[in-house]
């Protein structure tokens, strides 16, 4: 009997134990090119305590209420405009999405994060768009570190970055960010999508920005904390919650949780190189540029990321490069797939942003 009991506490006490250990997060835990994760976006909670964190510590935000679902396509850097090669040298892989920067001043379209990601450390880049329909790269003077790796509970991390443009008609525009991260906590979060075993990163950035036009300069500084519950091989934060700080209020900004990772149905032993180039997201009009390897009939079908057909047009088309456009204003802003069939059998396929 006394066997017994030694052996059902050896079990319990293996299991404290295995409870009891923080994950640690590396390269492989970061998004990867062709990666596209679905994002719900959250109406940002009344309150928040930051201050709720901790060794082996259970957050439970199980009870939010989604607003809004988006989409976070990840591709290799030099994939995207070759306009923005500039942040090629210091980035590895951006995002695109359906979304749009503003501020006071700017207005960004089409945009892209960009990223650094090795076996050291994930930081910001820079990122890119068009401002005015003008497509305009801004890269930092070095990547803004987000998190090192190997990432431990209690690791600690800062970085000092700026950049610096001006814009035709509009002025300039300069940022200083003076970032500090500390992994604070870990344990289990619950979102409406599950629980995982996280780690919590706590950021936190100064930002000074300078618009100046002519002889004038106007500063504007303020703080903007960043909390992401990150997750081994989710590729992207289980659950992130900012915060913005201006004249010493603060307030909750965004809340979002990742809901999924989708993955479109590619032939990838389809015959010939037929091959799709798609610069962008689109807007109102879908622009593709399609190789096309013999002279036949293609039909062109585009499909929603779960892979429901939404539009189909058919073609004689020659071989060489084939212009296809199509009308998408009555389509919700995500990300969808593109597909090319001659005779029956996909030729090519690709994924393309629509906003």
């Amino acid at each position: 009997m006394k066997t017994f009991y030694a052996i059902v506490a050896l079990i319990l006490s293996t299991g404290v134990m295995h409870a009891q250990s923080p994950i640690v997060v590396d390269q492989d835990d970061m998004p990867q090119e062709e990666q596209i994760f679905l994002m719900t976006t959250v109406t940002p909670l009344l309150e928040f305590d930051a201050t709720e964190t901790g060794a082996d510590y259970n957050w439970d935000y199980s009870d939010l209420e989604p607003a809004s679902q988006d989409t976070s396509h990840w591709v290799a850097d030099d994939e995207t405009d070759p306009i923005y090669f500039f942040l090629w040298f210091t980035s590895d892989i951006a995002e695109t999405g359906a979304s749009v920067f503003n501020n006071d001043f700017v207005s960004i379209d089409d945009l892209y994060n960009f990223y650094w990601s090795d076996n050291d450390y994930f930081g910001f880049s820079g990122f890119a768009g068009k401002i005015s329909d003008i497509p305009f790269p801004i890269w930092f003077s070095d990547p803004e570190m987000i998190i090192e790796f190997p990432a431990n509970y209690g690791q600690t991390t800062s970085s000092e970055v700026d950049f610096s443009f001006d814009i035709p008609d509009l002025g300039g525009w300069s940022e200083y960010r003076e970032r500090s991260n500390e992994i604070d906590g870990w344990g289990t979060v619950t979102t409406p999508t599950g629980s995982y075993d996280v780690l919590r990163l706590a950021s936190e950035i100064l930002i000074t920005d300078t618009f100046s036009y002519d002889f004038i300069s106007i500063p504007i500084q303020y703080t903007t904390k960043e909390y992401r519950w990150i997750a081994k091989e989710e590729g992207v934060p289980v659950l992130q919650i900012n915060m913005q700080e201006i004249l010493g209020i603060e307030t909750v900004s965004a809340i979002t949780y990742k809901s999924a990772e989708l993955t479109p149905v590619f032939n990838h032993n389809a015959p010939g190189s037929t091959a799709i180039h798609i610069s962008g997201p689109a807007q109102d009009i879908l622009h593709a540029v399609i190789d096309i390897q013999s002279d036949d009939t293609y039909t062109f079908i585009l499909h929603d990321i779960n892979g429901k057909k939404l539009m189909e047009s058919s073609a004689f088309v020659a071989q060489g490069q084939y212009q296809y456009t199509q009308s998408v204003q009555q389509l919700a802003a995500g990300t969808y797939v593109l597909q090319v069939v001659q005779s029956g059998v996909t030729v090519a396929s690709s994924t393309c942003i629509i906003q």
